[in-house]
Formats: C-alpha cells, structure tokens, sequence
C-alpha cells in the first residue's frame, strides 16, 4: 500500500487542492423555505422543473412469512427516479493500465473536491436542465459499442435515504487512438493500480468511483490475476489473494447457495409503501431551517434535510441552491472475516432497507447508518469486532453521495477474527470467499452501496504491494 508522504498521495493531494481554489469552492446553510427554484410543500420538496430530485413522506410496511406483525417506518426519503450514469474510461498503455479519473466538487464531500470517475451525471445535469454547460465524454458512455463496454450494472444507492435509486456503474475501454485528451485540469490519466490503492485513503475517491469499480472485474483492473502481487509474502495480503484464487466449492458455501439464500430473503419480504404529507411524517416535523427530527420522539430519524448555498465554478452552474440530507452521526460498516477451511472468509449480511427497490441486498457483516443506532440482535457481532484478539486489517472513512448528502460519513473496515473464536451466526448470515464477494458485487442490485464501499477496502489491494 501506498504510504504517507509517498509521491503519488502528495501529487493526488495537491491536485485536489489546486481543484478547490480553482472551483472557489463555497457552501453555506440557508433556510430551506428560501432555497431558489426549490418549493417546500405540505406534500413533497421539488424542483421547479420537476427534475433532478424530490423528498417525500413515505410509510413503508414490511412484511414477512414468518407472520409477524408488520415492520412500519415513516420517515423522508429522496425520490429520484433517474438512473444516472458513472462511468470510468479506460485505456492500456506500455506501462499498464490506465483509468480517466476527474477531481469533482460536490458541495456534500468532505474536503469538497474528491476523485471521481470519468463522467457522473444524471438524466437531468446531462440534458442541462440546469441551463448550464455540457458535460464531458457524455457521448462515450451513451453511445458506446457493446464491445467497448467491459460493465455495465445497475446498483443501488443507499437504501436508508433513497427510493428505489439506481445508477449505471460503466467501465469503457477505449483504444490508445480514441482515448481522449483531459477536458481541463479537473481530469488527468492515472495508472488503475494506484487509484485501486487510493481506495483505502480516507475520503479521497468519492462513493461513486469506489461503486463503479467494484462492479468491474477485478482482474482486469489489476490487470492480470487481482491480489496476485501478495502472493508468497505471507500476512493478510495473501490471504485475500488465496481467498479470491479458491474454487468455488472450496469455501463455507458455494454461489449457488448464495444466490438461494438471498432469493428466499427477497422472497420472503414485502415492502408496501404509502405517500405521507411530509408535514405529517411522525416524530418529524417542517421549520424554516428544514425538514428536521423531533428530538422529543421516541425514534428520532437520524438526519435532517437542509437547505445550502453552493459555488463551484469547475461545475456545470457555478452558483445554485440545493437541500441536503445532513446527519447527526457516523455510521459504520464492518466486514467481518475469518481463516475457514483454510481459507479467509467475508461474513455477509441479507439486509432489507425501505429504499432498496429489491427489498434485500447483501451487505457487509454491520452496516448501521449515519444517525442510526446500531440493532440490539447486531451488538454481539459488534463486540467481536471490538475484542482485544480481533485485528483490523484495513480502514478508512468516507463520506457518502456529495450531490445529496452533506458531509455524511461511514466509518469502513475489514476486521479479521481469530480462528478459534465462535461467532454466532444467524440466517441473514453467511460466508464467502472473496471470489464469491466480488461475483456478488458485479451482480446488479445485488450489493449496498455501503456493502460495494467495503468490498473496496479490499479491492484496494488487488494492485499489489507499491
């Protein structure tokens, strides 16, 4: 991995540095009933052009076969019915691999400017109904040949603040020929292992490039075998390299039961949703200042929505006004993992979320949202990630979607039991080889953005050691 003060993450630290003076980056909080070109309603928040996004008040039943009582939950959630695309370019050169990478300002990410990839836009910023400028390489995702395109997935984003979103995750190859020069100084060409290590870095690649990469076969990111590098250095690096080589009935379980285990959850859920005045969501409730959580409820939500003055003129519009989902804390995603069979295994979570337009993905082993409080059937995981003879073996903070959130963070960390330690299991659990995980990750809707986030903590090692 790469270390501090090493070339690289001191010429990634001052490029994204000379991004933000060159954006004049600002971002300040405003009334939300005085956000420009936004209308705060009993009913819904919406744009004026009827684009980009809206809050809604949504009541979401959940219902199993287990003939339980129903599962209810009220809150705000942000409809956003475009799937965007995010989508790196890709290009082999004599010294490896290469990926376009772009330094994008959100007015959300902390540290406002973060690595991004090649192009990442909505329906509604690439058909400019901001009036603003166009964006670049648009026409190399569109319009790309089927045989260019190396992935193309449809994923999830957060199932604890939006409905049903999508995105496409895209890697496009282009040839040395048709590789296009940088647009301005916001992109540069950067060799595909060292953005993979960047992957560990706190907030440095923004949540959409760690998404569109995992989605993307490893191998050919790595170009070669991925984690091959690690091989006969013993430690943890080699053990995630045995774990990605391992057949497929070598492990706990084989894929086929995966995907079994998944269906039957996914199967077994129902999610039944209803439209709420947003001024009648409970324990919530509209102030000039926004759309906040009553403090007094018994389940307070965890975030607000907020309105915020933004500028940045490395953007399509260099000045605009927005709101913003803003928490009150940091979560946190642990993947927990274990040397099994003589393997090293991830344990996996099914995990149903409101959003989640299929009801259930998997997830790492705890994935607890910004402001969310950590379920009490979840607390024995937790303290064997925190026991004395667990190591952690990567970690990095990142904030979340910097288009959406303001400054939202997770805490992500790959944490390696003892093997001789218990851990109790239960049936939304399972362990996979790390082979097993990145299939899963590639599978359309099939992984969190949070659970993607964390299988990039070890894809930041398939490059190899620096």
């Amino acid at each position: 991995m790469t270390l501090p003060g090493s070339p690289l993450v001191a010429d990634i630290a001052l490029w994204r540095a000379e991004q933000a003076h060159r954006s004049g980056f600002a971002v300040a909080r405003r009334p939300l009933t005085q956000v420009a070109r936004w209308t705060l309603g009993d009913d819904a928040l919406a744009h004026d052009t009827g684009g980009f996004f809206r809050v809604l008040g949504i009541e979401t039943r959940a219902r199993d076969d287990a003939g339980g009582p129903d599962m209810v939950e009220r809150q705000p959630f942000i409809d956003q019915p475009e799937i965007g695309i995010l989508g790196f370019l890709s290009r082999r050169k004599a010294g490896g691999r290469e990926l376009l990478v772009q330094a994008k300002t959100e007015p959300g990410n902390i540290g406002a400017v973060q690595l991004a990839p090649t192009f990442q836009c909505t329906p509604s910023n690439y058909e400019r109904r901001h009036a603003g400028t166009v964006a670049p390489y648009l026409d190399l995702f569109r319009d790309a040949d089927a045989g260019a395109i190396v992935a193309d997935a449809r994923q999830s984003e957060q199932g604890s603040r939006f409905l049903g979103k999508r995105n496409r995750n895209m890697l496009v190859e282009v040839t040395q020929a048709q590789a296009p020069e940088p647009a301005d100084a916001a992109w540069r060409w950067l060799p595909a292992a060292d953005v993979l290590r960047l992957l560990a870095w706190d907030n440095v690649l923004n949540t959409d490039a760690r998404s569109v990469l995992v989605s993307a076969p490893w191998d050919r990111l790595a170009d070669g075998p991925a984690f091959a590098g690690w091989r006969g250095r013993g430690g943890f690096g080699e053990a995630v390299a045995q774990s990605h080589a391992a057949a497929d009935d070598a492990g706990e379980e084989t894929s086929a039961r995966l995907a079994a285990w998944l269906a039957r959850h996914r199967a077994a859920r129902q999610h039944l949703h209803a439209r709420l005045p947003l001024a009648a969501i409970p324990g919530w409730r509209l102030a000039e200042a926004g759309l906040v959580p009553d403090i007094a409820a018994e389940r307070p939500g965890g975030f607000a929505v907020h309105g915020f003055d933004v500028r940045a003129r490395d953007r399509e519009v260099p000045e605009w006004q927005q709101p913003l989902v803003e928490s009150t804390g940091e979560g946190t995603v642990t993947l927990l993992c274990q040397r099994r069979r003589g393997i090293l295994h991830l344990l996996l979570r099914a995990i149903g979320e409101a959003g989640l337009a299929n009801r259930v993905e998997v997830t790492a082993s705890l994935q607890v949202a910004p402001g969310a409080a950590m379920p009490a059937p979840w607390r024995t995981l937790h303290a064997a990630a925190e026991d004395g003879r667990a190591a952690v073996r990567l970690a990095c903070r990142q904030s979340e979607e910097g288009g959406r959130f303001f400054q939202d963070s997770n805490l992500y960390r790959v944490v390696e039991l003892p093997e001789d330690m218990a851990v109790p299991m239960a049936d939304d659990l399972r362990w996979a080889t790390v082979r097993q995980f990145e299939s899963l990750c590639r599978t359309p809707g099939t992984v969190t953005n949070e659970g993607r986030s964390a299988a990039s903590l070890l894809l930041s090692l398939a490059g190899g050691p620096a």
